[in-house]
């Protein structure tokens, strides 16, 4: 266990903090409050896999059959944990539902991940059952036989979306078909929601390989309400929205399957994305808030697709899950220039939500916003473990508050790192300014050394995508046995047309980027390791870049997850 430093700097939200009994569940949050006395009958989420719509009384219904069913066809106890691999649709937000309704746990994992990496997740959390579509079955079902071959019980697999043969298809053939066949919201029995488990979502954790986070009842509800406290001009029913974010991510499932089906405004979701369909529903229902993360944002600002829709509706726009760039916000607004831009900043450990930027600090580019509703922060310098006073000053971002999660599965030693006391560590450097708004300036574990010296790649990625030729950026570290040292080099995608010349004139132009960045820096940081073209830089899904499948990294044998 870390020692705990003096506590000196703390920061604190100034917004209206906000409090909820810990004796409500995640089914009786729901029933109870109905903060926008949304009707019953409006429809307040669509997909496009099926077109099935839900609305906002038929998911509270939908979920007490459901819940009924997993329990009596099914065989699912309270407490059980459920895997779910699927795409986006009303039918996965139901089944999610119907699942904490049961008392169990929802345990959603990325289907576009390895057999290797599923098998691991279900190793992690020993599920008692899984839902799968048909898209993922068979890898589902390789994972699974794996699984079973190590295990005593084979968790009962039953099939979502899609109909499988021989298998059950929620709802269908589980949910029960009456008013008798449903059961009342999950109750607690006296526990305390904070300490029941709703969600486990796979994550990389603040340092290391992929984690389990166990998230309470009471991490969902009070981060819900926290978001309503601090930007309530948004967290409304009048909200339309086009969302293509993974439900099997905490993003997706904090945003649509939790926060919007709690306050009823309207999403339709797309399964995965797509630009030009993206742009089609955009217009069709004249959606007024975009949630993005950087890559779409990307899309955005090179395509000529969305110049052919009609975004007159949308009045904001907020990037999340990873860093946006201050360079390409910038590109963003003048794309866009009547609709608001906006950050956030979240992890899975915090259920997800800790900062927002309000609308009406727009101008201040590249911040990440402020603490939401009852939420403390610190920055800690982790070389001192000392608070950085005063603004400007770099520190690791230290948070506090009801959204912390309750910990790793199975996995104390990591938990134990992750926690100082109350705070959780985040791992990410930041700034702040006299606001108390938060800019990210890099990842603890991602600065790169050269002799002694540290080097944010961030800084030198928001740089390169200054570069007219230049759309993306991708900065790493490799070991020079001349210099002793680590040094920077960079991947970079070239906008168009330049990406299609000839290889000896982006040879030329890699040099030309080099040069001019070098230009630019303080010495010690100079792309010593040189400039490369990679026109499609990896990524996970919701933006962030994936150091370790660099080539130089990948050359290097590197292993871990950055």
């Amino acid at each position: 266990m870390v020692s705990l430093p003096v506590e000196s700097g703390i920061i604190r939200s100034k917004y209206s903090p906000v409090h909820i009994s810990d004796d409500v569940s995640i089914p009786q949050f729901f029933t109870s409050y109905n903060p926008d006395n949304v009707r019953n009958d409006k429809v307040v989420h669509v997909d496009l896999i099926k077109g099935k719509e839900l609305t906002y009384g038929g998911l509270r219904e939908g979920a007490a059959r459901g819940a009924w069913g997993l329990k009596n066809n099914l065989g699912l106890k309270s407490g059980e944990i459920v895997c779910i691999l699927a795409q986006n649709a009303s039918d996965f937000i139901t089944l999610a539902h119907s699942i904490w309704w049961a008392g169990a746990v929802v345990s959603p994992i990325n289907p576009h991940l390895t057999v290797k990496d599923i098998l691991h997740c279900l190793r992690l959390v020993k599920p008692s059952h899984v839902a799968v579509s048909v898209v993922f079955y068979d890898k589902a079902q390789e994972a699974l036989q794996r699984y079973s071959d190590t295990q005593s019980s084979k968790p009962t697999l039953f099939s979502v979306i899609d109909r499988i043969d021989n298998i059950k298809k929620f709802p269908e053939d589980i949910s029960g078909t009456s008013f008798q066949e449903s059961l009342p919201p999950y109750d607690l029995e006296k526990r305390s929601s904070k300490d029941v488990v709703a969600s486990i979502i796979y994550s990389s954790g603040t340092t290391g390989a992929m984690k389990g986070v166990k998230i309470s009842h009471y991490n969902h509800i009070i981060n819900i309400l926290q978001g309503r406290a601090s930007l309530p001009v948004r967290q409304n029913s009048d909200q339309r929205i086009i969302f293509f974010a993974p439900y099997c991510h905490i993003y997706g499932l904090g945003t649509v399957i939790l926060n919007n089906m709690w306050i009823g405004n309207f999403t339709c979701a797309l399964p995965s994305f797509d630009l030009e369909t993206y742009c089609q529903q955009f217009s069709k229902y004249r959606a007024t808030l975009a949630y993005l993360v950087p890559p779409i944002v990307l899309q955005l600002v090179a395509s000529e697709i969305p110049r052919k829709y009609d975004f007159s509706a949308l009045e904001c726009m907020v990037v999340a899950a990873a860093p946006l760039k201050k360079a390409l916000q910038e590109r963003i607004k003048q794309v866009f220039p009547q609709t608001k831009i906006t950050q956030g900043y979240g992890l899975s450990e915090c259920s997800p939500s800790v900062l927002m930027q309000h609308e009406s600090e727009e101008h201040l580019v590249g911040t990440c916003g402020r603490l939401l509703s009852t939420t403390e922060a610190r920055l800690v310098n982790p070389a001192t473990m000392k608070d950085v006073i005063g603004t400007n000053q770099e520190g690791e971002l230290w948070v506090r508050g009801p959204q912390t999660m309750m910990g790793y599965v199975g996995n104390e030693e990591a938990t134990q790192a992750t926690f100082v006391g109350e705070w959780l560590r985040t791992g990410d450097i930041m700034v702040r300014d006299e606001y108390d708004n938060f800019w990210v300036t890099d990842r603890l574990k991602e600065m790169i050394k050269y002799k002694g010296l540290q080097i944010a790649p961030s800084e030198l990625e928001d740089l390169l995508v200054q570069h007219p030729k230049v759309i993306d950026a991708a900065v790493c570290a490799t070991y020079s046995s001349e210099e002793a040292s680590e040094i920077p080099l960079a991947y970079v995608s070239l906008a168009e047309p330049h990406h299609l010349r000839p290889v000896g004139e982006i040879h030329e132009m890699m040099e030309e980027v080099r040069a001019w960045i070098d230009g630019q820096v303080a010495g010690y940081k100079k792309l010593r390791g040189g400039v490369f073209h990679l026109q499609e830089l990896p990524k996970n899904p919701s933006g962030k870049i994936l150091r370790r499948e660099l080539p130089a990294k990948k050359k290097e044998g590197r292993i871990g997850v950055l």
